[in-house]
């Protein structure tokens, strides 16, 4: 049997996960997520084990894949990273929130790197909405513009140590900055 490339594995995985899923309160399919924040890890020198990862970050949470699975096709390390991204959906909004934030502050650098792509990945689409739709971008959200402005200041401040990394300045600039821009 050929072995093949852990990232393009991951790649088709994620797309059949997430097959005929859509980004919230848009037709831009779910798996242009996935792709970018691969981008956003490619860009920080992530490793290949948190690249793969970063495919797959939100399948166990919104698909029928499960942490074995992804355990099966490539190994523990992988799986550990998606199992640390992935939200406890029987708790409230703001427990799993609360919970991401103070996990994010003392994780090593890596899953930093994780975390940041997928949050300024959602903060990209969120400001692309924004400049479409005005406030009205608020509207596709379960909770308030002031509840996710907690959130995502909450991630910037346990994510601020990657303003000091070489790979991840930039990004971590371009986060913080959205953060600022949208909830303003």
């Amino acid at each position: 049997m050929i072995q093949l490339n852990k990232i393009h594995l991951a790649v088709e995985l994620a797309s059949e996960a997430h097959k005929k899923q859509y980004r919230k309160g848009t037709d831009r399919p779910y798996i242009v997520h996935p792709m970018e924040v691969l981008q956003l890890l490619t860009e920080m020198q992530a490793s290949e084990e948190i690249k793969v990862a970063g495919v797959l970050h939100d399948t166990v949470e919104d698909t029928a894949m499960t942490i074995e699975d992804i355990e099966e096709y490539f190994g523990s390390l992988v799986a550990g990273y998606v199992a640390f991204s992935t939200e406890d959906k029987s708790k409230t909004w703001f427990e799993r929130k609360k919970r991401t934030i103070e996990k994010s502050k003392n994780t090593p650098i890596e899953i930093k790197k994780l975390k940041l792509a997928d949050k300024l990945s959602n903060l990209r689409s969120i400001a692309y909405d924004y400049n479409r739709v005005n406030n009205l971008v608020w509207d596709r959200f379960s909770k308030s513009k002031a509840d996710q402005k907690w959130y995502y200041q909450g991630m910037c401040e346990a994510l601020k140590d990657l303003e000091f990394d070489d790979s991840t300045r930039e990004l971590y600039l371009e986060f913080k900055n959205l953060c600022d821009e949208l909830f303003k």
